[in-house]
């Protein structure tokens, strides 16, 4: 009872976030609103339960049931086409982590592992644990990458409507629902025939991404379950594919997701002012470096610059999957290609930590 009473009182806050943001004219404010009401009440000190990892792993299963919907057979034989993007953003990743790790090493009093970990583009999850296993600071860990998610946040809305506000102004670019979503014909069908094909689907697609998670993938419960319900689009399976508002509910979800990492401890460490340089260095290197690689992809791939630029931007996996399916940005593109990158960095920085650290 206290955990439906917790999740009700944050999904308030984050509503309340994202209709002040909606008045505030902030971009992405279901994202960003929350964040900004949840994450300052946090800071606060006021107490407020974490949102419960079932119902984080909900929310990537309903995200990757809304994109695998989308899916055709064009857009599968479109994937084909991912792998040099895919080899740009990898190595990207790679690169900017070392170097923006190394920039952090040189300009604060911080040791190198923890300097890389906080440089990382990867999963805030996944480099907290490492931090916690190779003696680095968690902490200031979770600070760096809160601030480069939000800022990317931020950010990234406003740059994506500057930079391709001619190229999209045929379109609407104030991220609005994904209206070229196709509903399920069986939506139309009787409520009881409905309501089993929402309990079938979203049964498999939570038990393909609870078996993602199981074998470690990154946002394996978005990743799971997007590839089951491909699946079965291609076998011409009756699904349940939820109607496209429930997405703004989605989004308001991921970001109270985010302020789970955030607490008094974290206004405390920035309140030294020692880290204030550093995370500013690692923001610059990092978000320049992924307008520079949105701008190569799409250039020397097939990839067009609204999803290059999504594919790119230093912020959580299901975040930016969110705003491609929002903005009808090739989503499942988007979504494989950060896959792609935090793929690459979760398999290559543990490997070399155990190498040489």
């Amino acid at each position: 009872m206290n955990t439906i009473l917790d999740v009700a009182v944050l999904y308030a806050l984050g509503l309340l976030g994202w209709q002040a943001g909606k008045k505030l004219h902030i971009p992405a404010p279901h994202v960003l609103g929350g964040i900004i009401l949840i994450g300052s009440m946090r800071i606060a000190g006021i107490p407020l339960p974490p949102l419960p990892q079932f119902l984080i792993i909900f929310l990537q299963i309903g995200l990757g049931v809304m994109i695998g919907g989308k899916f055709s057979g064009d857009i599968f034989a479109s994937l084909k086409k991912i792998a040099r993007p895919a080899l740009f953003i990898s190595l990207w990743a790679l690169g900017i982590t070392f170097l923006a790790g190394f920039f952090i090493y040189h300009f604060s009093q911080l040791d190198l592992e923890t300097s890389i970990l906080c440089a990382s583009i990867g999963g805030l999850p996944e480099m907290t644990i490492l931090a916690l296993a190779t003696g680095a600071d968690p902490v200031v860990v979770v600070i760096f990458h809160v601030f480069r998610i939000i800022t990317t946040i931020l950010l990234f809305p406003i740059i994506f409507k500057i930079l391709a506000g001619r190229e999209n102004s045929s379109r609407n670019n104030k991220f609005p629902i994904a209206n070229q979503v196709k509903k399920d014909p069986g939506n139309k069908s009787p409520l009881l025939i409905i309501v089993l094909r929402a309990l079938g689907t979203f049964t498999v697609a939570g038990a393909a991404g609870y078996l993602a998670i199981l074998l470690n993938v990154p946002a394996g419960g978005l990743v799971g379950s997007l590839l089951i319900t491909i699946i079965a689009q291609l076998l011409n399976l009756p699904l349940y594919i939820p109607p496209p508002n429930l997405l703004n509910w989605l989004l308001v979800g991921v970001g109270i997701m985010v302020t789970n990492y955030i607490e008094p401890a974290t206004m405390a460490t920035l309140a030294s002012g020692e880290l204030v340089l550093p995370i500013i260095i690692s923001l610059i290197l990092t978000i320049s470096s992924s307008l520079i690689m949105a701008l190569l992809i799409s250039k020397y791939t097939d990839l067009k610059f609204q999803p290059a630029l999504l594919a790119s931007a230093p912020s959580g996996f299901t975040i930016m999957t969110g705003l491609a399916f929002q903005t009808n940005n090739d989503p499942l593109k988007v979504s494989m290609l950060h896959l792609c990158r935090l793929l690459t960095l979760k398999l290559t920085i543990p490997f070399l930590f155990m190498l040489f650290y």
